[in-house]
């Protein structure tokens, strides 16, 4: 990879992921970013984390729930915005995160969406793997079901 820093080295000296940063430290997830392992990071940004509010606290209280929450997030591998290739506008490209789920990417009017959230930038490096800052906190179906 292009990047001198791990995941968590880029997290943590990015301002607008310092609620990611705290959330990953409370879910013991900092030092899996920070190992040789290639990840592709979904980083919601501190204003995705704002939208949910008084929730994250919850899901902060709880750390099975966060640390499924988090790892949603998190694909094995490197896909940098250039490798999702699509056939034509609105095709849904579907990836495995390292819980066990899938996300649906998918592409409109240039812009790249995960599950919903627009990737706000995209296709910084890392050297373990690539982080995509997106604008809301994705949730898998296994969390919602329990609310």
């Amino acid at each position: 990879m292009n990047g001198q820093k791990t995941i968590a080295q880029i997290a943590q000296e990015t301002n607008e992921l310092s609620t990611l940063v705290k959330v990953l430290k409370e879910a013991g997830l900092v030092e899996t970013l920070s190992g040789n392992q290639q990840y592709t990071v979904f980083a919601p940004s501190n204003q995705a984390f704002e939208v949910i509010g008084k929730q994250l606290d919850e899901i902060v209280a709880n750390k099975e729930e966060l640390k499924k929450i988090l790892l949603y997030h998190v694909v094995p591998g490197v896909i940098h915005s250039q490798d999702i290739k699509f056939v034509k506008l609105g095709d849904i490209h579907k990836v495995k995160t390292v819980g066990g789920q899938e996300l649906q990417i998918n592409k409109q009017d240039d812009k790249i969406y995960v599950n919903g959230a627009l990737v706000t930038h995209a296709d910084i490096p890392a050297s373990n793997g690539v982080v995509h800052i997106i604008d809301e906190v994705v949730i898998p179906s296994t969390v919602l079901q329990q609310k």
